[in-house]
């Protein structure tokens, strides 16, 4: 069977220096820990999605060599489950990876992606990049999309400016990016702070809407909104969930408990690797007790998330959830079976990684 060229550039990039160590290291480096808590869900877990709108149309052959050519850079984003006995692994996977034409997200680690667990897909104007959350995170998969994004436009417009901050193709990857981060540090670990389980829960949630699907686009000024940050001691994340606090308050006046953000937090920083591409995030809990009604309010809530972010990343707390969810992932790993596993996914896991 005569290959594709596209097959041909895929298998091309095993020959490559970066390619050739992956593939040495892999085996070292299989099995799944930081991500296991999302792979034992019983209908899956959605994918995560980075969603790029361009001024102009998507060239496909622009794009699908951009690709490539970033994966000779991150060839660790390219691996596909396996599942042994009741635990997944990550394998080399031979087919290629190809970039496709769709208004809709595939699923991931399918026979329609090749088994991979990162897709590019694009519409119109809009390049999707969808990552499984058990091989990486926002943190880990932004390089590989700034490389992408650099070799696309390096292709489609020759006046591209050279960037000093874009992991390029001939650049040496650090074993450490595969490494998994989560290593136990001390010889005993402190009980987990309970988990907020009483929040706010809208009734969109807690009813049965899983076969509809809404999605909504906000266009927002982004001078007019970062002075609005500014001027009320809030970065644009901690912004952003208190005006989604302040909808859901006045969709619901009545909400009789604590509306509960989850802010995504990179837990790098406490762990052994902090180079590591694969998932180490977890969650910074911030409830909201009263209305907030006024810009007096607003700015006081601002700055009292500032203090409990700042506390959460001092190393000391980063190293006991590290260590705390490291006791998660081993009392999980514990388990007898696979469906062991699924039936005890509720209770270990209610965590907002």
């Amino acid at each position: 069977m005569i290959k594709t060229t596209v097959e041909e550039k895929y298998q091309n990039i095993w020959s490559t220096t970066n390619g050739k160590r992956y593939l040495e290291a892999l085996p070292h480096l299989q099995k799944i820990i930081s991500g296991q808590s999302f792979l034992y869900r019983e209908k899956g877990t959605p994918s995560m999605v980075m969603d790029i709108k361009l001024d102009e149309q998507i060239n496909q052959e622009a794009l699908q060599n951009a690709l490539y050519a970033s994966l000779e850079r991150f060839p660790y984003f390219t691996g596909q489950l396996q599942r042994k006995e009741n635990n997944y692994f990550l394998t080399h996977n031979e087919l290629p990876m190809i970039v496709t034409e769709s208004n809709t997200l595939r699923a991931l680690g399918s026979a329609e992606t090749n088994y991979h667990l990162v897709d590019v897909t694009f519409w119109n104007d809009k390049i999707l990049v969808s990552y499984h959350h058990a091989l990486t995170d926002g943190r880990g998969i932004t390089p590989f999309v700034n490389t992408l994004l650099y070799y696309y436009f390096s292709i489609t417009d020759s006046s591209v400016p050279q960037l000093t901050n874009i992991h390029q193709s001939n650049e040496s990857m650090q074993l450490e990016e595969m490494a998994e981060p989560f290593e136990q540090k001390l010889d005993k670990t402190q009980q987990s702070h309970p988990i907020n389980r009483k929040g706010f829960q809208l009734p969109e949630v807690t009813n049965d809407y899983s076969e509809q699907s809404y999605r909504y686009e906000l266009n927002i000024d982004q001078k007019s909104f970062m002075m609005f940050a500014r001027n009320h001691s809030a970065t644009p994340a901690i912004a952003i969930s208190i005006m989604m606090s302040q909808a859901i308050q006045r969709v619901y006046p009545e909400f009789d408990q604590p509306i509960v953000v989850n802010m995504a937090s990179d837990l790098r920083m406490g762990s052994a690797h902090q180079s590591t591409a694969r998932n180490c995030v977890g969650s910074v809990t911030l409830p909201i007790e009263k209305n907030i009604d006024n810009n007096t309010l607003f700015a006081e809530l601002a700055n009292t998330f500032r203090r409990e972010i700042k506390e959460h990343k001092k190393q000391e707390n980063l190293n006991q959830l590290l260590n705390q969810m490291m006791a998660l992932y081993t009392k999980l790993d514990a388990q007898p079976t696979f469906a062991d596993k699924q039936c005890s996914y509720p209770s270990i896991w209610y965590i907002n990684f």
